[in-house]
């Protein structure tokens, strides 16, 4: 199930634009459900609103730095594997090294080592790269028990690629867990998740917006390479816009992609 999907399973009504369906004050609330820690909930009737924009593009540039990785499943048309297992102590560690497979390699290597683990991986803006994004997990798993990490070490500070999950699993792990989890995304790649636009290594990182006229907020974004479209917050929803008057008054935004923005927008200011 991609971003849309899961966005028009909770709301059949929800068109191609879900960003667009937010109110402002429920954006935010929905910021600090993805950052915040997740506590294991039945995975039958696990369901995680997110902060969410459709994917587009995808580029392959991350699996060619990582090469060096990979090793080949016997018997599986010598195809790579999407992850690598080495055991350590009394735990699995487990490191993404194809981060643009899909959830059916992921799942059927992990069931090969007998793990019942989901994983999904979703392009996410450079503050919630290695956030959990939503987690849903059996009653007999101790979700909290997987950590994750992004190796190698600090490259979701310096944004640098390869930036991919590493999970330490405990040996004795049992039940169903199902993790999606924000990955570095490729130049020109939408984002399938985001964080605020003012957050670590944003588009308006350190900015002060809220309430700056969209001509200033403009020239800001244009100093750092990056580009906007419009929602013209309406009671209830946001209509979308190619263009606004400069004299409005920006209220929020959304990160899109590495060189592109959405910034919900009023004549008035609050």
């Amino acid at each position: 199930m991609n971003a849309l999907d899961l966005v028009r399973s909770l709301d059949p009504t929800a068109d191609a634009d879900p960003a667009a369906q937010v109110a402002p004050e429920t954006r935010a609330e929905l910021l600090r459900d993805i950052t915040a820690e997740a506590a294991p909930i039945p995975l039958k009737s696990a369901r995680s609103v997110r902060r969410r924009l459709v994917p587009v593009l995808a580029a392959a540039a991350a699996v060619a730095a990582i090469t060096a990785l990979v090793v080949h499943v016997p018997g599986d048309n010598d195809r790579p594997q999407a992850l690598s297992f080495s055991t350590q102590g009394e735990v699995m560690k487990v490191r993404v090294v194809d981060p643009l497979a899909d959830s059916k390699r992921f799942n059927k290597e992990f069931k090969a080592k007998g793990l019942d683990i989901k994983l999904v991986l979703e392009p996410a803006s450079p503050s919630v790269v290695g956030k959990e994004v939503a987690m849903a997990a059996s009653a007999g798993a101790a979700a909290g028990r997987i950590t994750t990490v992004m190796y190698p070490a600090g490259c979701e500070e310096r944004g640098t690629l390869p930036c991919v999950p590493e999970f330490t699993i405990p040996l004795d792990f049992q039940g169903e867990v199902s993790l999606i989890i924000g990955r570095a995304a490729e130049p020109g790649e939408t984002y399938g998740t985001s964080g605020f636009i003012d957050g670590r290594g944003e588009a308006l990182a350190g900015v002060k917006y809220a309430n700056k006229t969209v001509g200033d907020v403009l020239k800001i974004l244009g100093e750092r390479g990056f580009t906007a479209e419009y929602r013209v917050e309406t009671p209830g929803y946001s209509e979308p816009r190619d263009e606004v008057p400069t004299n409005w008054f920006v209220r929020d935004g959304v990160p899109a992609s590495d060189h592109h923005v959405i910034l919900f927008v009023s004549p008035d200011q609050r």
